[in-house]
């Protein structure tokens, strides 16, 4: 994690993450991404499952790393689920959510031209969800390796510990100057900051616990 967190951009952490992952001596699930343009075509947001065909899936599954654009710019996706095993709900109010905050991103950067650029690691969609556990233990890899770090608000997301979790890696990897936050219709820039003890926060199972104070227990708490 050191070696990663010392490259200078994420587009080179990515690199080296594409390179070292088949040397591990334990499962390091490739990064992938989705491309906003997928996002938009497919009105939801797509579960990836590798248990399954795409033709089951019905989508192509996310982009590996190592085949997205130079100028790629890669959101990492803070946010509450709304429910036990779906982020969304029957209204696809989260897939509203994420497609309003990824065209308000692309306005502040700059406008369309950055709109094709754009590419989303959520959990749901990037993770395997037949599979979870590797990928969800190569969080803090994953938020170092995006341009852009971005949570939705919700009444109960400072409560959440893998929400305080992602957000911990945020402000201790010091990979990123500023978070985007998604409030209502509006977004609004913020710097990094320290959150709650994420070892205190709620969680739907208790055993995540364990894999999570193992998680945040890899750095010092200092600032």
């Amino acid at each position: 994690m050191q070696q990663l967190s010392s490259l200078g951009t994420p587009a080179e952490r990515r690199a080296l993450l594409t390179q070292i992952a088949p040397r591990a001596p334990f499962q390091m699930p490739l990064m992938t991404a989705v491309p906003f343009s997928a996002l938009r075509g497919l009105g939801r947001l797509p579960r990836r499952d590798t248990s399954v065909s795409n033709e089951e899936r019905g989508w192509q599954g996310p982009v590996p790393a190592h085949l997205l654009p130079e100028d790629a710019i890669v959101l990492f996706l803070s946010h509450r689920w709304l429910q036990p095993g779906n982020p969304d709900d029957e209204e696809g109010t989260k897939y509203k959510q994420i497609m309003k905050l990824m065209e308000l991103i692309a306005e502040e950067l700059g406008g369309d031209r950055f709109t094709d650029r754009l590419y989303l690691w959520a959990d749901y969609c990037c993770i395997d969800q037949s599979n979870p556990f590797p990928g969800v233990q190569m969080l803090p890899s994953y938020i170092a390796c995006c341009e852009e770090f971005a949570y939705v608000k919700h009444p109960e997301y400072d409560a959440r510990a893998w929400c305080r979790t992602e957000q911990f890696m945020h402000w201790r990897l010091r990979c990123h100057k500023r978070k985007w936050c998604l409030d209502g219709e509006s977004v609004q820039e913020e710097p990094p900051a320290r959150c709650a003890d994420p070892a205190t926060g709620e969680l739907y199972c208790e055993e995540d616990r364990v894999a999570l104070v193992n998680m945040t227990s890899m750095f010092d708490d200092s600032p």
